[in-house]
């Protein structure tokens, strides 16, 4: 039971004291008060404004929401900051939507077809979804299953798995009855009842459908031998029926038909299978292992709707298809069909999209923009997501032994605008232009979060009330959608470290005067300490509280000035935090997403000169779907984390460079120790890296090494120390000399009081520093390792030769799909890697030209830029290229003016080889060849209908692909080019692609990268 009282008692104080608020509203502290309210939303809304702005300037089709946007309005105190009343975009199925419109007798219920609906006012005035109640109603460990919200009677029905079923005031939200059923609801207003069917999400050891009297909430029948049934109220009946499935002991019995007034058998179906009827052809669709569209008045089965499941050769087999489910949007004269891949465990990869069917023709849906995505959501009311401001959100998963998270933003025709990888699939609100995913809340326009929301999993978006309804846990959760506060909460008071495992330590660089050190514990909770570590605050806001990802912590090399953090995090392959910022030494936070497409970040690296610079990267894991391919993906920032672009992908983490080859800035010394890649051993080189020798430390066979750190006065001190996690050695001479710490308390620990975490303070003004060390146990050790007893050097610390590495890496060109990158990062083409490097998994970097930095050597000084402005008929270029074009003088010096002010658009194909790209250009029905090497070709498209696509006698290496068509075409009549390209690594994408001439070439974006192509006045074809 909720705790009827005290909630009521609440509500009575709050409307209370709104009545009180609104008489006194002309009073000056309140005007105050309201004023800051509204200083505060609109500093944060003209902020988010201005960075939409920056970002859809350069994305085509978006000039008039970039206009709308332009000029901030500011809003009246409490006012949301939309206005928007349609919910064309969002559909529902027919008994959500009749529910939704229905009239309510409530005080609080809006008026039947009145203009202005009147709502619960929210709690607080801002933009997010807020709590409007919690109401505990299962019991504890159980989770709640189905919603149904009954506006004409102002009555809510929930069920649990304990099985339970509750009814609930709509208003007061009191606990009406508590009645013995469970599973997914399907109400019958004609007949007062309420069926709830086991379905698939509660287990009966005997199935059956239990049959709810809503007026009186009793019990009233019960259906047997059945899980799952359909309502036609038009023809007063309804069909039951149980899933069919490989594992199924038995066949279940065949679908029945049902007289609605008194449950009796009227006819048999002979077809076992979940029923599912559309109303719109009075035609029952019976899932079983195909679907079979049924004759509902004769019973008889007219047609298999799926006959290329049929005729597979073994039903049920392993990596066959089958039929998972349907469903009917009457409102929307739309069927959908769930159709799987069969895996007997593992998972069975990529998950596929439903298909789309006119539910009155059941003609396939095929033009983009007409389909639809089904909304995320945890009952068994569907709705539908159809294109939003011009854009489709798609979302892909894939589930074999790890799962991944794609979300594609697609223009009208299909084309990919946009990836987020590490995303969930969101639930889209279109009355608030926000997506709800990853406790994030995003705002549409600029695909920004723009603030956090509490853990919920959906039943319902009631849009004419803006109300959501969803469970956590045992509780069901009532909230506005708006009313929640875009301020950061503040850290919690100084006190001692939890004991939970410490990740990650981080001094600040200005230690010796802040005394400031920075930690990450378990469920990655971040903590600041400014007494040296004797006591911590826990800083909310680095990540959503309700996320358990792993977070990652990088500070600015100047934070004595700029008082910056960053921080990374991803929960395992499905989900990413992207890449958060501080610049108030971690007291608030602010998600720096700007064209960050691959969010499950692992480290963040920023530039030793960031003050100057304002230079970082973002690391991260990285699983482009559509091509099958995953890695890691280095994204840099040149603008202190505002805006994002790729510098390279690569499939083999153990290739990815080092920060300092892609910023361009002299690498750190080469540390001659390093962990094995068993975390076992330790291996020291003593030519640089070239080579590798295993050190012989005598570990005990369950010892594992954490981390190598260098002293603050490495190299010149050569001490290095060792984290092992259950000891720890300084080694000196450059790797030569192991010293042990022998204290006593590094003996007998077990796995909870492993060590966990090292870290060093800068210097000190006489040269003294600390040494931290972490424990999985929340122990925090704080040393002066000139003063702790370092045992003798450990005899027979002799070295073997370990396996070699390469040296240098020469990256290919791998133009990704689905990246808006809007900056051009310098080439890297020479690569320290840190372990072995196979020969079978080449880094598929995104190369642009530049001139490659010498290790420890002066960065090239880039020409000066075009001077004075383009005569007649040229221009400076405008939209989709400028921020590249200007900031970078090499594009200005070789291509000169743009030919025209704005871009434009063309229809491009693009496919990738081993070392360049191919890129086919509608408009001048032309191919490029773009090598490696930063030159280019360009042919004639020659290919016509019936010439051979392919050569069939060409052996192709594994994991490799021949080009078709026109690109085969050229780079099998032209030995140079195939040769320079090599083999294709993915297949030729069509794609739409923004395009603008200068004097000496032209710029287009195509599968995520933009390329500068120039013709040189000697001849030559280079590319940037």
């Amino acid at each position: 039971m909720i705790k009827t009282i005290s909630q009521a008692t609440a509500r009575l104080l709050w409307l209370v004291l709104v009545l009180c608020l609104s008489a006194a509203c002309n009073s000056g502290q309140s005007e105050a008060n309201n004023a800051q309210a509204t200083v505060v939303a609109l500093s944060t809304e003209n902020a988010r404004l201005v960075t939409a702005v920056a970002t859809l300037a350069q994305q085509p089709n978006h000039s008039s929401v970039v206009a709308a946007a332009a000029t901030p309005v500011p809003v009246a105190p409490g006012a949301a900051s939309r206005n928007i009343t349609t919910t064309a975009n969002v559909t529902t199925t027919g008994a959500v939507t009749n529910s939704a419109a229905s009239t309510g007798t409530g005080a609080n219920r809006s008026v039947p077809n009145s203009p202005v609906p009147i709502k619960d006012p929210s709690p607080e005035p801002g933009p997010l979804p807020t709590i409007l109640d919690e109401i505990s109603l299962a019991p504890e460990g159980a989770v709640l299953l189905d919603f149904y919200l009954d506006q004409p009677t102002n009555r809510m029905y929930v069920t649990d798995n304990a099985n339970h079923l509750y009814v609930l005031d709509a208003i007061s939200h009191t606990v009406l009855a508590t009645i013995p059923a469970a599973g997914t609801l399907t109400m019958d207003a004609a007949q007062h009842r309420l069926y709830v069917a086991p379905a698939d999400v509660y287990f009966m050891p005997k199935p059956a459908i239990t049959v709810v009297d809503t007026q009186l909430l009793t019990i009233t029948a019960s259906i047997s031998d059945a899980t799952h049934l359909a309502l036609d109220t038009a023809h007063n009946r309804l069909f039951v029926g149980s899933r069919v499935s490989a594992t199924s002991a038995q066949t279940p019995p065949n679908v029945r038909v049902l007289n609605a007034d008194s449950l009796a058998t009227v006819a048999t179906i002979p077809q076992a299978g979940i029923p599912v009827y559309n109303s719109i052809r009075n035609e029952l669709l019976v899932v079983g292992h195909t679907i079979y569209a049924v004759d509902p008045d004769t019973a008889q089965i007219k047609q298999d709707l799926l006959p290329e499941i049929t005729s597979q050769p073994l039903p049920w087999c392993d990596g066959c298809s089958f039929a998972n489910n349907a469903y009917v949007f009457p409102n929307d004269n739309l069927v959908a069909f769930d159709i799987q891949p069969i895996s007997l465990g593992k998972g069975a990869g990529l998950l596929l999209p439903p298909r789309f069917f006119d539910a009155t023709s059941m003609a396939a849906m095929t033009k983009p923009a007409e389909i639809p995505t089904i909304q995320p959501g945890c009952g068994s009311q569907k709705s539908l997501l159809k294109p939003v401001n011009n854009r489709i959100y798609r979302h892909q998963s894939y589930d074999r032994y790890v799962f991944y998270n794609n979300l594609l933003i697609e223009d009208l025709d299909g084309n990919v605008l946009a990836l987020r990888d590490g995303l969930e699939q969101p639930f889209i609100n279109v009355q608030t232009n926000q997506a709800y995913a990853n406790g994030w809340v995003i705002d549409l326009d600029s695909w920004l979060p723009i603030g956090q929301m509490p853990t919920v999993c959906l039943f319902m978006h009631d849009a004419q009330q803006g109300l959501l309804y969803g469970s956590r846990q045992n509780d069901l959760l009532v909230l506005t959608e708006r009313g929640g506060q875009l301020s950061a909460v503040t850290s919690e008071t100084p006190a001692a470290l939890p004991e939970k495992s410490i990740s990650q330590v981080v001094f600040s660089p200005d230690y010796a005067n802040d005394k400031t050190i920075f930690l990450i514990s378990e469920k990655s909770r971040l903590y600041r300490s400014v007494d040296g570590g004797q006591t911590w605050s826990m800083l909310r806001g680095a990540v959503p509280m309700n996320s358990f990802a792993t977070l990652n912590l990088a500070i600015s090399p100047d934070f004595a000035q700029d008082h910056t953090l960053f921080t990374g995090g991803y929960l395992g392959e499905s989900w990413g935090e992207g890449v958060l910022r501080s610049t108030d030494r971690g007291d608030t936070w602010q998600p720096m997403w700007n064209d960050l497409s691959f969010l499950r970040v692992y480290r963040v690296a920023l530039s030793p000169t960031y003050a100057t610079d304002g230079a970082l990267l973002a690391y991260a894991h990285y699983a482009r779907l559509a091509m099958m391919e995953n890695g890691v993906a280095v994204q840099r920032s040149t603008d202190r984390g505002v805006s994002w672009t790729v510098a390279l992908t690569t499939t083999d983490e153990a290739s990815a460079p080092l920060p300092s080859a892609v910023l361009g800035t002299p690498a750190a010394p080469t540390i001659p120790l390093r962990i094995a890649a068993d975390n076992r051993q330790i291996e020291r080189t003593i030519d640089n890296g070239q080579t590798w020798q295993v050190v012989n430390l005598s570990l005990p066979e369950d010892a594992l090494l954490v981390q190598v750190l260098p002293s603050p006065g490495y190299p010149d001190d050569g001490t290095l120390y060792i984290l092992g996690d259950s000891e720890v050695w300084r080694v000196t001479d450059n790797g030569a000399t192991f010293q042990a710490w022998g204290d006593s308390r590094l003996k007998g620990r077990d796995t909870e009081h492993k060590l966990s975490a090292i870290a060093v303070s800068p210097k000190t003004s006489d040269g003294a520093y600390q040494l931290v060390i972490g424990t999985n146990a929340g122990e925090f050790w704080t040393l002066n390792p000139a003063t702790l007893q370092w045992q003798a050097p450990i005899q027979g610390a002799s070295v073997t030769p370990a396996t070699p590495v390469v040296a240098a890496v020469t990256p290919t060109v791998q133009a990704g799909t689905n990246l808006t990158p809007t900056a051009v990062i310098p080439t890297v083409t020479a690569i320290t890697p840190t372990q072995t490097i196979s020969a079978t998994k080449p880094i598929t970097a995104a190369l642009v030209p530049m001139a490659s930095p010498t290790p420890g050597g002066p960065t090239p000084t880039p020409p000066a830029p075009l001077a004075g402005e383009p005569s007649a008929g040229l221009y400076r270029p405008e939209g989709a290229f400028a921020s590249q074009w200007e900031k970078d003088t090499r594009l200005q010096q070789g291509l000169g003016w743009a030919k025209t002010a704005a871009s434009g658009t063309t229809a491009t194909a693009i496919q990738t080889f081993d070392h360049g790209t191919m890129i086919w250009r509608s408009d001048t029905q032309q191919i490029y060849a773009i090598y490696a090497d930063r030159t280019w070709t360009v042919f004639t498209d020659t290919f016509k209908e019936g010439d051979a696509e392919n050569d069939p006698n060409l052996r192709v290496p594994q994991g490799k692909l021949q080009p078709m068509r026109g690109f085969g075409k050229i780079w099998r009549e032209n030995p140079a080019v195939r040769e320079k390209l090599g083999w294709a690594t993915a297949k030729e994408q069509g794609i739409s692609s923004p395009l603008q001439n200068f004097e000496h070439g032209f710029m287009l974006r195509a599968g995520g990268l933009v390329y500068g192509l120039v013709e040189q006045t000697d001849g030559k074809r280079v590319w940037y």
